[in-house]
């Protein structure tokens, strides 16, 4: 199951949930969604909605080493990057990806 709320109303209930956003670009067809990240911290500061995300992803055959990690067996390569939103962006709440941090395919 998931849930879509603008940006402006996502709240410390929401910290840990699993998160995605579409990416506004003029030139694309469709907006591309971001990959579905976990909500580490939020601020709602005047015009914007500031989110921590981390993005746990399948580390790819030409990853550099120093850059994946070791979890459950699985070589992953772990980001963890602010955001700032516009209040009006849509957020998905996808409480239907398990907790495990991974990516799973769509």
């Amino acid at each position: 199951m998931t849930e879509t709320v603008p940006a402006a109303r996502l709240a410390y209930d929401h910290l840990g949930a699993r998160v995605s956003w579409a990416v506004p670009d003029p030139e694309a067809l469709y907006d591309e969604e971001t990959p579905v990240g976990t909500l580490d911290w939020i601020s709602h500061t005047e015009g914007a909605v500031v989110v921590g995300i981390t993005f746990i992803e399948p580390a790819e055959r030409g990853t550099p080493e120093h850059r994946m990690v070791l979890l459950d067996g699985q070589r992953v390569v772990v980001t963890s990057d602010d955001y700032w939103l516009n209040p009006r962006t849509p957020v998905v709440i996808h409480s239907d990806k398990p907790d495990t941090g991974y990516i799973h395919p769509r």
